[in-house]
């Protein structure tokens, strides 16, 4: 996960016939998180990563409080995944519809990358791993209209460059 420098200071004394006194300020490397912390954290909570910041706790998400929950198995048993049926689906679309697919998920990605780092991050952590503006906005420390306003300036500039450059 990474490390963090911290200091230790020491003072140590000695007595007798001639006593001495000294005192030792030390800088140090600290892993942020070593395997016993990590193995007894609690389970509530997770770690995240978001790029451009450093690692930080975080509640877990609920699952079962996500819009598309319902669509899980774990919501519905008939929504239980046909291997059967999706290979037949899959082999009715003709090569050229996946390499479209593909094409277009490729475009949205060099949006996404374009974007400066601020933007790009917010929009990540909103539409692909499903956090709540207001989430993100603890998360950063700042204020959930901020996190709003880089939201749709990203969306906005997305649409630009899918616009110009597609």
């Amino acid at each position: 996960m990474g490390k963090e420098t911290i200091s230790m200071y020491t003072e140590s004394r000695t007595r007798g016939q001639s006593p001495s006194y000294g005192q030792n300020l030390q800088r140090l490397g600290k892993e942020l998180m070593t395997m016993d912390e990590l193995t007894t954290m609690d389970g509530n909570r997770c770690i995240l990563q978001l790029r451009g910041l450093g690692p930080f706790f975080s509640p877990k998400y609920d699952l079962r409080k996500h819009p598309n929950f319902k669509y899980t198995l774990e919501a519905d048993k008939k929504n239980a995944f046909d291997i059967e049926a999706s290979a037949a689906i899959c082999s009715a679309h003709s090569p050229a519809a996946a390499y479209e697919r593909m094409e277009q998920h490729c475009r949205l990605c060099r949006a996404l990358n374009s974007l400066p780092e601020k933007q790009g991050r917010r929009i990540e952590a909103h539409y692909l791993l499903g956090h709540s503006q207001t989430e993100i906005a603890e998360a950063e420390g700042v204020s959930i209209a901020s996190v709003n306003i880089a939201i749709q300036r990203g969306l906005d500039a997305m649409k630009k460059y899918l616009k110009n450059y597609c």
